[in-house]
C-alpha cells in the first residue's frame, strides 16, 4: 500500500508544531551536552539516522527510452520510501556544527495516466468478434529507484537544542528500474487482439538514468539527551532536486521525517600541550689561520606564551639561539682538462683528422596488406589503425611517412590505399574477411564479413571511393593461415586481407633520409677541482645546442673524468660543437663556473659533393614479407624484387647483403633454415653478381621489430637487401 501526500501532511502537522513548542516547554541547556567541571566538551559525535520520506517526482519524458508511446502525458507523481545510514558530527563552536551523512535512500513511485489512443486499435469483444474502435488506455509506470546518499550539512542552533540546517545531498544512483504497461480503460468489456489485458510492456533499467544527482537540503532538528554525552534528535528535512535523475528531465524532491542517534566520543580532562620552537641565527666570522670551521653559541633567549581554550592549555615556548661560525679563508680554483676522442677500440684519434660523414640513405618498406581485429570484434575503431575524418584526407601525404619505422607506417595502411585509389580511379580492391575459427569465432563467417564491410565503409565514407570498386568476401581461416594452435596465430588470423590486380595499389612505401658515419665512438674529458676550505659539490656537463647529453658530479676535491658515447646524428644537429661547463661550490658557499667549446669537423653530403670527394649512399629494402612459415614470394613482392635487380645491375655498388629474418615462433635452427630459403628466393630474382652478394640467414636470432603484436611479427618475416653504392 502506498501512502499519499495528504495522509503524510496530516501526521506531519503535529510534528512541526511539536518542533516549535519544545524549546519553550523543555529545560534549557547549551547547544552541546553540558560537561562536568574540569571535563572537556565533546570534540566529535557519531551515530546513525533513519527516517520516512515522501517523494515528489516531476518528469518531462521527452526521451522515448521506455517506449515509443510512453509517458508524455503523465502528471507529476508522488511516492514514499525510507532512508537510513551513518553520520559523524563535529562542533565548530557552541552554536555551529558540521555533519556528514552517508546511507541508502529509496525514491520509488507509481505513475498513472489515461489518454485517448491516437491509433485505431483492433480489439476482441466478449463474444469473440474483432473490431477497430477508438479506446482510452490507462498508462501505468512503476519506478524503483535506490541511491547511495552522501550529505554534508551545517547546523546553526537558534536556541538550546533547536537547530536549523542546510547543505547538499550527492546521490549515487545504484538502482533505476522501471516497469511500464498499458491497459484498456474504456470500453471495459474488450481486450487487445492477442487476448491480453495489457500491451507495450517494458521492464528493466532506465537507459537514460544519470549516475549522479545533486540536491539542496534544508531542515530542522531538536536534540533530546538520553544519556550522558548522547542524544536522540527528531528531525525534518526537505531536499530540492538541483540536477536530473535521468536525462528525460526527471527531478525528485523529498520531504523526510525521522530521528538521528548521536553519541559523543569519550570526554577527557583538561589537556596541557607543550610546543617549543627553536630559532637559530648564525653569522659567519672569517678568521685567518684556522683549518676547521667551528660554531659557538653566544646568546640564548626564551619567550613563553600560554593559551587556554576548550579545556586545552597550550604552553608555547620560543627559544632564540644566536651562533657565530668561524670559517677559514682559503684558495679555491677549478679547471677543465684536455678533451680526447676515442674510436670503438678506445684508441685515441686526432681531432683535426676525424670527421662525421653524412650519407644518403634510401629506405623501402612493403605494405602490410592485413587489418587485424580484436577477438569477436568487427569494430574498425578498436584496431591500431589511424582513422581520419573526411576533411583530414585532403592533407594526407604518404611521402611524409617514416618508412624506416613499420610500426609507424602500418596504422596508415588504409589511408595509403585510399589515397592511391583516389588518384587512380580505375583501380579495384578486394577485401577478404577472416576469423580464427576458434571459440566464439568458430564458423562465424558473418563476423568475417562485418570486418571486411567495416574496412569498405571507411574507404567509401572517408576517402570517397565508389563502393562498386571494392569487392567484399568472407571466409573462416585465411587461405594461408598462421598457426591456429597458438594465441599468436589466432591473433594473426583475425584479419581482413587486401588484394588487387593493380599491383601499384599495394606497392611498398619508400623514403630518403641521411645516416651518419664516423670513427668517433667516445669523448673523454678531465677536470680539476681544488678548495682549501673543502668542496661542497661540483658538476661537469656536456651540452649540444643547450640540451644536456652527459654529466658527472662529486662532493670531494677531485681530478675527475667524464665520458660520452657520441651520437653522430645529435652532433650533426649542433654543427659539431660540444659545450662543456664545469660548476663547483666550496664549503664556504663560493661558486665558480668555467666554460669551453670543443669542435669536431662536420662533412655533409653537400660539402663532399661540392669538393668532388668520393661519396656513397646506403639503400635498405625490406623487399618482401612472408606469411607464417612460408618462403613463397607474392606477386607484388616479385615485381618489386625484379625491378630492384634491374636497377642495381645498372649501378656501381661494392656489396649487396641479403639478410633473411623470421619472427619469434619456432626453434632457432629451423628459423635459420627458413630465413635462408627466403633469402635464396630473393637472390634468384635479383640476379646480381655472386662476387658482390652475401647471404646472411639471421632467422630469429635478431627480431627486427616488437613481436608482441601481429604487425611486428609479420614485418619480422622478411628479407632485407642492404646495398652500399658509390656516388
Amino acid at each position: 500500500m502506498r501512502i499519499t501526500h495528504s495522509a503524510v501532511y496530516r501526521w506531519l502537522t503535529p510534528v512541526v508544531i511539536l518542533f516549535i513548542v519544545m524549546p519553550f516547554v523543555l529545560p534549557r541547556a547549551s547547544a552541546q551536552q553540558a560537561s562536568r567541571p574540569g571535563q572537556e566538551a565533546p570534540l566529535l559525535w557519531f551515530g546513525g539516522y533513519g527516517g520516512f520520506h515522501l517523494n515528489s517526482h516531476s518528469v518531462e519524458f521527452t526521451n522515448t527510452a521506455i517506449g515509443e508511446n510512453c509517458c508524455p502525458d503523465f502528471p507529476d507523481q508522488e511516492g514514499n520510501g525510507v532512508a537510513f545510514g551513518l553520520l559523524v558530527e563535529m562542533p565548530l563552536s557552541d552554536v555551529l556544527r558540521l555533519q556528514l551523512r552517508a546511507g541508502l535512500q529509496g525514491l520509488g513511485s507509481d505513475f498513472t495516466a489515461t489518454a485517448e489512443d491516437a491509433r485505431r486499435t483492433t480489439v476482441i469483444s466478449p463474444n469473440g468478434d474483432t473490431s477497430v474502435v477508438p479506446i482510452i488506455v490507462e498508462q501505468r509506470l512503476n519506478a524503483d529507484i535506490a541511491t547511495i546518499a552522501i550529505e554534508p550539512t551545517a547546523s546553526y542552533y537558534l536556541m538550546p537544542r533547536l537547530a536549523v540546517l542546510g547543505g547538499l545531498r550527492a546521490s549515487l544512483v545504484s538502482t533505476f528500474d522501471v516497469a511500464y504497461e498499458e491497459g484498456i480503460a474504456e470500453p471495459t468489456n474488450v481486450r487487445f487482439l492477442d487476448g491480453s489485458d495489457t500491451r507495450a510492456n517494458f521492464s528493466g533499467e532506465l537507459a537514460t538514468k544519470e549516475s549522479f544527482a545533486l540536491s539542496g537540503v534544508i531542515g530542522l532538528s531538536y536534540d533530546l539527551p538520553i544519556a550522558e554525552q548522547s542524544s536522540i534528535s527528531p528531525e525534518i528535512r526537505y531536499a530540492i532536486g538541483l540536477t536530473d535523475l535521468a536525462s528525460d528531465g526527471w527531478k525528485t524532491n523529498t520531504f523526510q521525517a525521522g530521528v538521528a542517534l548521536k553519541i559523543a566520543l569519550p570526554s577527557v580532562g583538561t589537556t596541557i600541550l607543550r610546543d617549543s620552537t627553536f630559532i637559530r641565527d648564525t653569522s659567519d666570522n672569517v678568521v685567518a689561520g684556522i683549518i676547521t670551521p667551528t660554531t659557538r653559541l653566544v646568546d640564548t633567549q626564551v619567550k613563553q606564551d600560554t593559551l587556554e581554550r576548550n579545556f586545552r592549555v597550550l604552553i608555547a615556548s620560543t627559544i632564540t639561539e644566536t651562533y657565530v661560525r668561524d670559517v677559514p679563508s682559503r684558495k679555491f680554483n677549478i679547471s677543465i682538462g684536455d678533451m680526447r676522442l676515442l674510436d670503438a677500440n678506445r684508441n685515441p684519434l686526432d681531432a683535426g683528422k676525424v670527421a662525421i660523414n653524412q650519407v644518403d640513405f634510401v629506405d623501402n618498406l612493403p605494405l602490410l596488406r592485413y587489418v587485424f581485429f580484436d577477438e569477436g570484434s568487427g569494430d574498425l575503431a578498436s584496431t591500431q589503425l589511424r582513422l581520419l575524418s573526411a576533411d583530414e584526407t585532403a592533407g594526407f601525404d604518404q611521402n611524409s611517412l617514416n618508412s624506416r619505422d613499420p610500426l609507424a607506417v602500418y596504422p596508415q595502411v588504409l589511408n595509403i590505399v585510399g589515397a592511391r585509389m583516389r588518384s587512380n580511379t580505375s583501380s579495384r580492391l578486394t577485401l577478404t574477411g577472416c576469423n580464427s575459427d576458434e571459440g566464439a569465432e568458430q564458423g562465424n563467417r558473418d563476423l568475417s564479413r562485418r570486418r571486411a564491410e567495416a574496412v569498405r565503409e571507411y574507404l567509401v565514407n572517408t576517402w570517397g571511393i565508389s563502393a562498386d570498386r571494392i569487392d567484399v568476401q568472407a571466409r573462416n581461416l585465411p587461405a594461408l593461415p598462421s598457426n591456429n594452435s597458438t594465441e599468436d596465430g589466432r591473433e594473426e588470423n583475425r584479419r581482413v586481407e587486401l588484394s588487387s590486380g593493380d599491383l601499384e595499389l599495394l606497392r611498398s612505401v619508400s623514403s630518403k633520409t641521411f645516416i651518419y658515419e664516423s670513427d668517433i665512438n667516445t669523448l673523454v674529458g678531465s677536470l680539476t677541482v681544488n678548495a682549501d676550505a673543502g668542496i661542497d659539490n661540483w658538476v661537469m656537463e656536456l651540452k649540444l645546442k643547450g640540451e644536456l647529453v652527459a654529466n658527472v658530479m662529486g662532493t670531494k676535491e677531485s681530478f675527475g673524468r667524464i665520458e660520452w658515447q657520441i651520437d653522430p646524428a645529435k652532433l650533426m644537429e649542433s654543427d659539431g660543437k660540444i659545450d662543456v661547463e664545469l660548476r663547483a661550490r666550496d664549503r664556504l658557499g663560493q661558486e665558480l663556473v668555467e666554460n669551453a667549446i670543443y669542435a669536431i669537423d662536420i662533412n655533409t653530403v653537400q660539402q663532399k659533393r661540392s669538393k668532388q670527394e668520393v661519396d656513397k649512399a646506403i639503400e635498405r629494402y625490406l623487399i618482401a614479407m612472408f606469411d607464417y612459415d612460408q618462403a613463397e614470394i607474392t606477386e607484388i613482392s616479385r615485381q618489386e624484387i625484379v625491378e630492384l635487380g634491374n636497377k642495381l645491375r645498372g649501378r656501381e655498388f661494392s656489396v649487396a647483403e641479403i639478410l633473411g629474418y623470421t619472427d619469434r615462433t619456432g626453434a632457432t635452427d629451423y628459423n635459420e633454415q627458413l630465413a635462408m630459403r627466403r633469402a635464396e628466393q630473393v637472390l634468384k630474382l635479383l640476379k646480381l653478381p655472386e662476387d658482390k652478394t652475401r647471404l646472411l640467414p639471421i632467422g630469429s636470432r635478431v627480431l627486427l621489430f616488437d613481436n608482441n603484436h601481429p604487425v611486428g611479427r609479420f614485418y619480422s618475416r622478411t628479407v632485407e637487401v642492404r646495398v652500399e653504392l658509390d656516388i
